[in-house]
């Protein structure tokens, strides 16, 4: 696979004003972020079909938790856009040399974060937080019928407290919608992983190829090793020890 690399001496970094250093490096690790846990998200959901109950359960749990905390960097997301990016007002200076896909991605941002949103709530309530309110609530109406287990292994990493991810789990979907947890989840896989993350992939993507410019920085091409079809590659929850 080729890649293009890009040499960024220090000096060529401190020709730009130092506002616009920090939102570069906050805009670019924030990035980095994001690309990992969309892939942990997904790859975390391969195989499912061939997997059996235990191991699904597993499978799913991960695939939550990576939801969740990509739903919390999201949002985190937006707050250093705000502060770094409006309240510097850089804003002035970018948009009017965005393209037009980076333009209407910022625009679907602000609109989204402008008004009462899923991420948000995931944020505050289940990615970084503990809320026992909400945990409460939810453990009341469990029926009595439901199945609750856990797994112990003696490994302590294999561990699976199934019950806690699936109490969090329709806590969180009864809070997007109540009368319908499939559509529920439906909407939080579309938000969080597909229109969010792409949305600030898109505007970060164009503002990172306006700084390239305004350093005039120079690329050499490089190839890695091909990658792996993310379609094939697997993140178990159960894993062995090296004895």
């Amino acid at each position: 696979m080729k890649l293009l690399r890009f040499n960024i001496p220090k000096s060529k970094l401190d020709a730009i004003p130092e506002n616009e250093q920090v939102f570069f490096i906050q805009l670019t690790h924030f990035l980095n972020e994001l690309n990992i846990l969309q892939k942990c998200v997904i790859i975390s959901s391969n195989g499912m079909a061939s997997l059996n109950t235990v191991e699904r359960r597993g499978q799913v749990s991960q695939a939550q938790f990576f939801i969740r905390t990509l739903a919390g960097k999201l949002n985190e997301g937006w707050k250093m856009l705000k502060k770094d990016f409006f309240n510097t007002h850089l804003s002035k200076k970018y948009e009017k040399v965005l393209s037009q896909v980076g333009k209407d991605s910022l625009s679907e941002l602000k609109r989204y974060f402008s008004r009462k949103n899923n991420i948000n709530l995931i944020r505050k309530k289940f990615a970084f937080h503990y809320d026992t309110e909400k945990i409460k609530e939810e453990i009341g109406k469990i029926p009595q019928s439901e199945a609750l287990e856990m797994f112990i292994s003696e490994h302590r990493g294999n561990c699976l407290y199934s019950l806690s991810d699936v109490i969090a789990n329709w806590a969180i979907l009864h809070c997007i919608d109540p009368s319908n947890p499939q559509r529920a989840m439906e909407i939080l896989i579309d938000e969080v992983a597909m229109k969010v993350s792409g949305w600030f992939q898109e505007f970060g993507g164009n503002c990172i190829s306006i700084v390239v410019e305004k350093l005039g920085l120079d690329y050499t091409e490089i190839e890695v090793s091909e990658p792996p079809l993310i379609d094939d590659v697997r993140l178990p929850y159960f894993v062995k020890k090296t004895e």
